[in-house]
């Protein structure tokens, strides 16, 4: 099994790469993640976390000035079309999660 990933070239193009099962699906639970540019990193509250459960997240970014890390709560199939309006960490999220349904506890989602 393989999943794929965008990456956006310096010319602005977006590229489609196919890696394999474990870049979606990691034994431990932890993404580093590009987004707007930079990297930040995503992982489970759980060491042994199941992709079809309702899954709690840290989101932390270190160039974004945060005094503490985001709790995100994803609930996996739940219908959710993404648009050009989500917050980028909930498109990287439902790059793993199709369709996912993501809860910024309370905080104000990242855009």
């Amino acid at each position: 099994q393989s999943g794929h990933y965008g990456r956006d070239r310096e010319d602005g193009i977006t590229e489609k790469i196919q890696v394999g099962s474990y870049y979606k699906n990691p034994s431990t639970g932890v993404w580093v993640v590009c987004s707007e540019s930079h990297y930040s990193i995503l992982f489970s509250t759980k060491a042994n976390y199941k992709s079809d459960e309702v899954t709690h997240l840290v989101y932390y970014d270190g160039l974004g000035n945060q005094d503490a890390p985001y709790f995100l709560t994803v609930y996996p199939d739940s219908g959710v079309i993404s648009t050009d309006h989500d917050p980028p960490i909930d498109l990287c999220i439902r790059t793993r999660w199709k369709a996912a349904r993501v809860d910024w506890n309370g905080d104000e989602p990242l855009l």
